[in-house]
């Protein structure tokens, strides 16, 4: 099937096909077509009413100015199917070890957002959650507990800019050069804080001196007013999103992996919830 897909967009064989361990929604391969190497995408079958490729294809062109992403050769906004250049070396957030990492996550993100750009694909937390929640028979969090996050989240959202909405590790990279922002599957107008609070709460971000670094960066040390209570919220909201949608996938694929995320949020979300009680 995969080589069968590289001979159509191509109109050539592969001479070597990796499968790559990265993505929960993708099947990820390296290959190699006339001496130069790719990355293709192909997501799941389940994948299309998580994400929209539609969205996703107008995303990437908005960043296109910004040189924060690989360079797409090849998009199909009707399946997601992807192909970018492969770039040597280049390191995930948990591969890269600098002490000047979470400094150099904080310009990246504040470089996408100074976009001030609306793609006018919204990416509407409340509404996405209720979506994941429609899917499952027992959450793991009460609906009383969420409602004092989706109460925060619908009171306070302000949707400003084109927001990545996915900042988890394999989405960032590292390289001599500068740092990449990868996969735009989730990405859509939002509030920034959701990006914010997406790294930290998808990266465990807890160690007050990392979070300084990180949040000192983005926010260029112009902190906006009870910063602190409004990162709890909107993590706690994001224990919240994941949580569901980690049970989504569980009962849909019986996958392991996606019971160890649900316990992992339901463990993070109890945390914030009894802190902020």
């Amino acid at each position: 099937m995969i080589e069968s897909l590289i001979q159509q967009i191509f109109n050539k064989d592969a001479t070597n096909i990796v499968k790559l361990e990265k993505g929960l929604t993708n099947k990820n391969y390296k290959i190699t077509v006339d001496n130069k190497d790719y990355v293709l995408r192909v997501p799941y079958e389940d994948s299309a009413h998580v994400v929209n490729y539609v969205n996703e294809e107008k995303a990437l062109q908005l960043v296109k100015s910004l040189d924060i992403d690989v360079k797409t050769v090849y998009y199909n906004p009707n399946n997601g199917i992807k192909v970018t250049k492969y770039v040597d070396n280049l390191l995930g957030f948990n591969e890269y070890t600098s002490f000047d990492k979470y400094e150099k996550v904080g310009k990246l993100m504040r470089k996408l957002h100074s976009l001030k750009t609306l793609s006018h694909n919204e990416f509407d937390p409340i509404k996405i959650f209720k979506t994941y929640r429609n899917h499952i028979e027992h959450p793991m969090i009460s609906d009383d507990r969420a409602l004092l996050f989706i109460n925060y989240v619908q009171e306070n959202r302000q949707v400003s800019t084109l927001c990545h909405n996915d900042w988890v590790a394999d989405n960032i990279g590292f390289h001599t050069q500068r740092e990449y922002l990868l996969d735009y599957e989730y990405a859509g107008d939002n509030d920034p804080m959701f990006d914010v609070t997406s790294f930290l709460s998808e990266n465990n971000i807890t160690n007050p001196i990392f979070r300084h670094q990180f949040l000192e960066a983005y926010f260029d040390k112009q902190y906006p007013k009870n910063l602190e209570q409004t990162l709890m919220y909107w993590e706690g909201f994001h224990h919240l999103l994941w949580n569901t949608w980690a049970i989504m996938m569980f009962n849909q694929r019986k996958t392991p992996v996606f019971q160890k995320i649900a316990n992992e949020k339901k463990q993070a979300f109890d945390d914030l919830y009894s802190q902020l009680k």
